[in-house]
């Protein structure tokens, strides 16, 4: 409730600055609300992002400007980085439909699918249990397997190999991650917003290329206020390299890094020329 409080009263302080034309003091005000205890995505998110999405509707002004643009930029680039994070070398596994379709194998289909746990014992009868077994034999590069004889009727426990727990991570991570732009904007306003690091945003959700976060000390944001996402505790090093801005008029776009997707990731991400 106090969170939600400070989020209402920034975004008072925004409408009035917009209101006298001094947007100035906001990248300031924006750095002193990314302070504010408690994770800075799940804020923006949930919280300020739909409101000052809304605020900015009614009054007629491009998210993707000045200062708000630059502020999206850096959470944009922090969440690529921090949490989608980096494809893992082990991400090689397809996790694929293992069952005949019938009920019993639906629920190992599911569980294979889910990023919830990496073991998981099931109870059938002899012959359901039986058929569920000779599925996952033919599976062994995705799962290992054995038969619980304790309790009635006996089960057969399932646990999924590394890779294919870390593929399942990786696709909700990405899914996530998609989710988070698509609550700043569409893929229009993400290619306007990120410019020329847009190919790094599809690169990033493909997971060929870990997005690297670069930013001066001192932000266009927050004018010579040190922006918290470059502090210590966010694990982000600030560079001499700044954050691009938005592309000019008539600049050849890039495919569209929030294109859906199923299990399988397939992006190009391809610079343009």
């Amino acid at each position: 409730m106090r969170q939600e409080s400070r989020i209402t009263r920034t975004l008072e302080l925004t409408e009035l600055c917009i209101l006298t034309d001094h947007t100035t003091p906001l990248g300031t005000l924006f750095v002193f609300f990314l302070k504010v205890q408690g994770a800075a995505v799940a804020k923006f998110k949930s919280l300020f992002i739909p409101r000052l999405r809304e605020l900015l509707r009614t009054k007629s002004i491009d998210i993707c400007s000045s200062p708000f643009g630059g502020l999206l930029q850096l959470l944009v680039g922090y969440y690529l980085r921090e949490i989608l994070g980096a494809k893992s070398r082990d991400v090689n596994a397809g996790i694929r439909k293992i069952g005949c379709g019938c009920a019993d194998c639906k629920q190992v289909d599911t569980f294979l699918a889910s990023n919830t746990a990496a073991e998981q014992t099931f109870r059938y009868a002899q012959a359901r249990r039986t058929h569920v077994e000779r599925q996952l034999s033919a599976a062994s590069d995705l799962v290992t397997f054995q038969t619980i004889r304790r309790g009635s009727p006996h089960g057969v426990s399932v646990t999924k190999r590394p890779e294919v727990v870390a593929a399942s991570q990786w696709v909700s991570r990405v899914a996530q991650a998609k989710v988070f732009l698509r609550s700043i904007g569409d893929d229009d306003v993400i290619a306007k917003l990120m410019g020329n690091r847009y190919a790094d945003v599809s690169k990033a959700l493909q997971g060929t290329q870990h997005f690297v976060l670069t930013v001066r000390d001192a932000t266009n944001t927050s004018g010579r206020t040190q922006n918290p996402l470059t502090s210590k505790e966010s694990g982000i090093a600030a560079s001499s390299s700044s954050v691009p801005t938005a592309p000019v008029a008539g600049a050849k776009r890039k495919k569209s890094a929030l294109a859906s997707t199923g299990p399988v990731i397939n992006l190009t991400g391809e610079d343009s020329s």
